[in-house]
């Protein structure tokens, strides 16, 4: 898969985007598969770095209501007290829309079937982990 790295220059987060494109489902699996998770954009900070990483396309983002129509959750289970939609969103439009994407323009956010295909951007916690080289 095509991807690059980014460091968060505020805090302990390392995003990786992916220039491919799946659909929501098979991009979380990628990022879990990586030990990571889909990114959740948790300031409004953080949501501009992530979406100033984009250069081209919109992108998945960590969050959904797949489970209950309009409970958006995160993937990693964590509360969801920062949101940035955009004007009308979300709004179900085809009684299908359950993935979140981030717009690479502004870091607004778009409720969009999670059968579309998209980049996305994967994230870690790097607090407390230890890396080593061989």
């Amino acid at each position: 898969m095509n991807y690059i790295f980014a460091n968060n220059p505020w805090g302990d987060s390392c995003y990786k985007i992916y220039r491919t494109k799946l659909n929501y489902g098979d991009a979380k699996a990628r990022c879990e598969a990586d030990g990571t998770f889909l990114a959740i954009p948790r300031s409004k900070t953080e949501n501009m770095f992530i979406a100033g990483l984009l250069t081209d396309e919109n992108s998945w983002i960590g969050i959904n209501d797949i489970e209950q129509e309009g409970n958006f959750v995160s993937v990693d289970g964590r509360d969801i007290s920062f949101t940035n939609w955009d004007s009308g969103e979300p709004n179900d439009w085809s009684s299908n829309e359950d993935g979140v994407e981030i717009n690479f323009n502004d870091g607004r956010w778009n409720d969009l079937s999670v059968n579309e295909e998209r980049k996305f951007v994967c994230s870690i916690n790097l607090q407390g982990k230890i890396f080593r080289s061989n």
